[in-house]
């Protein structure tokens, strides 16, 4: 037989040894994907595995996140109000202890907003170890108050205005029906942010979706 015909079937056989190998090694891709999935379902079913036991830690975590950040939301309206009042008190009198409550209260208003930072960035974390387990759980989704889509659970945040996430705020002159903001943390040279506001008169649930589109 002439060599390259012995060449030409040596090389034909090398590919075929060669596709044979890949596929095997699919194979055994797709075999190991659906054993972590099975297991995965068996520790979803198991009421003592680790991972139902992880799911439930985040569920109270996110459960005591979302009550501090309410709370801390709260004191800090009480305490904006309060600094609002001693400020047109002062300015009224013009009283040395007048402009000392003023310096205790914006100080405590601005320990305030620290605090609400701080709860904020606990309650991102906490949505976002939520979201883990949305996929083998989904009935994680009946914490959230409002009919959630799962494409916007690592970017919402409940019980947030506009002035409660941005510090700087300056609204832009554009057409249209909804107005346009850019938005920064305030400090110099730092990241900004173009937000449109899209007011909500009666269902939500519409937005949820629109906005779920363009997570996609």
């Amino acid at each position: 037989m002439p060599s390259h015909l012995l060449m030409s079937a040596g090389r034909q056989l090398l590919e075929e040894r060669k596709s044979e190998r890949e596929a095997m090694t699919r194979v055994r891709e797709v075999v190991s994907e659906i054993v972590r999935e099975l297991e995965m379902v068996q520790q979803s079913l198991d009421n003592t595995g680790t991972l139902r036991k992880s799911k439930e830690e985040a569920v109270e975590e996110f459960t005591k996140a979302s009550k501090q950040a309410k709370k801390t939301q709260r004191n800090l309206t009480r305490a904006k109000l309060e600094l609002e009042e001693a400020v047109e008190e002062e300015e009224q009198s013009g009283s040395p202890a007048g402009l000392e409550q003023v310096e205790q209260l914006s100080a405590a208003a601005a320990a305030s907003e620290a605090e609400v930072r701080s709860q904020r960035a606990r309650m991102k974390r906490a949505l976002s170890s939520l979201a883990r387990f949305e996929p083998d759980f989904p009935e994680v989704m009946v914490h959230l108050e409002s009919a959630l889509p799962r494409e916007l659970l690592q970017v919402w945040r409940p019980d947030c205005a506009l002035e409660d996430m941005f510090v700087a705020r300056e609204k832009l002159r554009v057409g249209g029906r909804h107005a346009v903001w850019r938005c920064s943390d305030g400090e110099e040279g730092g990241e900004e942010f173009a937000v449109k506001e899209f007011r909500v008169v009666t269902d939500l649930r519409a937005s949820l979706r629109e906005a779920a589109l363009l997570m996609r």
